[in-house]
């Protein structure tokens, strides 16, 4: 598993890590827990990694799991130290000049190296309210960008801070 750009903490190679959203089973998603097996960047094996740069992190997992790039966008960390799941996000909303979000609309979330289609549930003047497709896990007061289906193509058209 390739864990980019690191946000914070460090993991050690025998560190009890938990991976969320995690896999789907029976139409829910739940978190894997594993071992960090190995650690590697820029070609060298690493018995720890800091936050910051791209790093290889070999797992204790079947690769069963991984599969086809199952496990994409999906965040690693400590057990106990990850941000809450979200099925549904209540973002306070900054469009571009151009962008209009309408109700029942559907939008792209991207959110750190997760992407996924929403339906907008709700609207008011700056908030709107997302029922996701695909779960995601970030915490609230992240950033997150906006796109809308144009043409066949996804175009940005703004930026949401995830609420309460």
């Amino acid at each position: 598993m390739c864990i980019r750009d690191r946000i914070r903490g460090e993991h050690k190679v025998g560190d009890e890590v938990e991976i969320r959203p995690g896999a789907k089973q029976n139409d829910k998603y739940s978190p894997l827990t594993t071992t960090i097996k190995s650690i590697s960047a820029g070609g060298e094996q690493l018995k720890r990694a800091r936050a910051g740069g791209s790093v290889g992190v070999g797992l204790g997992l079947d690769m069963y799991l991984t599969r086809a790039d199952r496990l994409s966008g999906n965040v690693l960390g400590l057990k106990g130290q990850l941000p809450p799941v979200h099925d549904e996000l209540r973002l306070k909303v900054k469009l571009l000049e151009e962008g209009e979000i309408k109700l029942n609309e559907a939008v792209m979330i991207t959110a750190w190296t997760a992407k996924t289609v929403g339906v907008v549930v709700e609207k008011r003047k700056e908030f709107i309210r997302v029922r996701l497709k695909l779960p995601i896990c970030i915490d609230y007061g992240e950033r997150v960008a906006l796109s809308q289906r144009k043409v066949h193509r996804w175009h940005l058209v703004g930026y949401g801070k995830i609420m309460k």
